[in-house]
């Protein structure tokens, strides 16, 4: 029996959208790219995420805003090779108007960033797996799975997921499948961006 590995999550910044419309215009989920991966979207060493992309404005997590990402395995942090878990992702942040929640995860060979660690299956409609090329510049939904072109995976929100998401203060959760590759590929990082906006009825 395979020896169990280690998982490290890199919790990238919860943003505060102040302005609510730049929520909207990825209320369907974020392109491919932005939850911190080192180099991915040119973003150097620390990657890129919602908080720089262009995709929101507001202000970078910080102590004093008090939001955070919490992702939650059922094992602990901890993998078995082909043994699928259940995920969790909690986006939180006190403030009384942050009240619409979205996010991005990925999961990558520590040792290798570029390398995609295992694969994701969505469990509602709340969520939805994104297939992307090396280059980030051609992507789709997976259908069920990702072709061999496109090798990069991303969970994130859907449409759905924002909408039900909207109106509701403090936190908000979302979940999916994650299985680790069938053999060990040694300790694994799990990327995560998310952020709390400010939510108001679109405009019609």
């Amino acid at each position: 029996m395979e020896r169990k590995r280690k998982l490290f999550v890199a919790k990238a910044a919860v943003i505060l959208a102040t302005i609510p419309v730049l929520l909207w215009a990825h209320e369907y989920g974020p392109d491919p790219g932005y939850c911190g991966v080192p180099n991915e979207n040119g973003g150097g060493a620390t990657g890129i995420t919602c908080a720089n992309s262009g995709c929101h404005i507001g202000t970078a997590n910080n102590p004093a805003n008090k939001g955070s990402i919490t992702v939650t395995f059922p094992s602990g942090l901890t993998y078995a090779p082909g043994v699928k878990q259940h995920i969790t992702v909690t986006i939180a942040d006190p403030a009384p108007n942050q009240a619409a929640w979205g996010f991005q995860l990925t999961a990558r060979v520590a040792s290798t960033p570029s390398s995609m660690a295992g694969t994701f299956a969505s469990t509602d409609s709340f969520t939805q797996v994104e297939c992307s090329a090396t280059n980030l510049f051609i992507f789709q939904p997976a259908s069920p799975t990702c072709p061999a072109n496109e090798p990069l995976e991303y969970v994130e929100h859907t449409l759905a997921g924002y909408t039900d998401s909207r109106g509701h203060t403090g936190s908000y959760t979302y979940q999916f499948d994650w299985t680790p590759p069938a053999s060990s590929v040694g300790n694994v990082t799990i990327y995560v961006a998310a952020n709390a906006a400010t939510t108001a009825p679109p405009s019609s």
